[in-house]
C-alpha cells in the first residue's frame, strides 16, 4: 500500500511539474502577440518610452486602425487578396486533385517521374527562385505586378504538398475496387466523384483548404 501511495503522489507530482511547465511555455509564446495587441492601443511615443506599460500615457486611443486602414488602402488590399487566395486556393484543389488521381490510377513511368518530381522540389526553398521568377514573370511575360502572376505563384508553390496529400487520401481510402464496383452498379462517372470520390478525400480537401488559404492570404 505505502508503494502505491507513493507512486501515486509521484504521478500527481510529475502531472504537476508538467503541467507548470507547459502553462510557463505557452505564456512565454503568447506574452508578444498580447504585448502587440496593447501597444496597438498607444501611441508611438508611449510605446517608445515604456512597451510594457498596459495603459500609456494618452491612455486607450483608437486612431492607430483608422489611420492604418487609411494608409494601406484596406478595402482595395483585402479584395485583392480575397480574389488571389480564393482563385488560387480553387485552382490548387482541382489541379492537385486530378493529378493525384491520375498518378495514382496509372502506372506509367511518366506518372512515376512527375510525382517524384513534384516530390523534389518540396525541398527547395522560395529564396533560390525568387530571382529567377521575377526575371521570368516580369522580363520576359511582362505581368510582374499583377493578381495573376500571384495566383500562378501561389498555385505552384502548393501544387506538390496538395497532390501528395491527394495521393494518399486516394491511395488509401478509394480502392480500385470500389470504382469498379459502382461502374458495374451503373453509376457514371460523374455520380462516382460526386457521391463516392470527393465525400472519401473530405479530410484531404478540408486539410489542403486551410494550408493553402494560409499560405496564399
Amino acid at each position: 500500500m505505502d508503494e502505491n501511495k507513493k507512486a501515486a503522489q509521484k504521478k500527481k507530482i510529475s502531472h504537476f511539474i508538467t503541467i507548470a511547465v507547459l502553462v510557463i511555455l505557452f505564456l512565454a509564446f503568447i506574452f508578444p502577440f498580447i504585448m502587440v495587441i496593447i501597444n496597438a492601443f498607444k501611441t508611438k511615443g508611449d510605446i517608445t518610452a515604456d512597451p510594457l506599460a498596459l495603459v500609456g500615457s494618452h491612455g486607450f486611443i483608437l486612431t492607430n486602425f483608422t489611420d492604418a486602414m487609411k494608409k494601406m488602402n484596406f478595402a482595395t488590399s483585402f479584395t485583392n487578396s480575397l480574389i488571389i487566395t480564393t482563385t488560387s486556393t480553387i485552382l490548387t484543389i482541382v489541379l492537385a486533385a486530378m493529378t493525384a488521381f491520375v498518378i495514382v490510377r496509372n502506372k506509367w513511368k511518366a506518372c512515376g517521374l512527375l510525382f517524384s518530381a513534384m516530390i523534389a522540389s518540396m525541398v527547395i526553398p522560395f529564396q533560390v527562385l525568387m530571382i529567377p521568377l521575377v526575371s521570368l514573370y516580369g522580363g520576359i511575360f511582362g505581368i510582374l505586378n499583377s493578381r495573376v502572376t500571384l495566383i500562378f505563384m501561389h498555385v505552384g508553390f502548393s501544387l506538390s504538398m496538395a497532390t501528395f496529400m491527394f495521393h494518399g487520401a486516394i491511395h488509401t481510402s478509394i480502392p480500385l475496387e470500389l470504382e469498379e464496383a459502382a461502374l458495374i452498379d451503373g453509376v457514371t462517372r460523374g455520380q462516382m466523384i460526386r457521391k463516392i470520390i470527393l465525400p472519401l478525400i473530405m479530410p484531404a480537401i478540408t486539410i489542403c483548404l486551410f494550408m493553402t488559404t494560409t499560405n496564399a492570404f
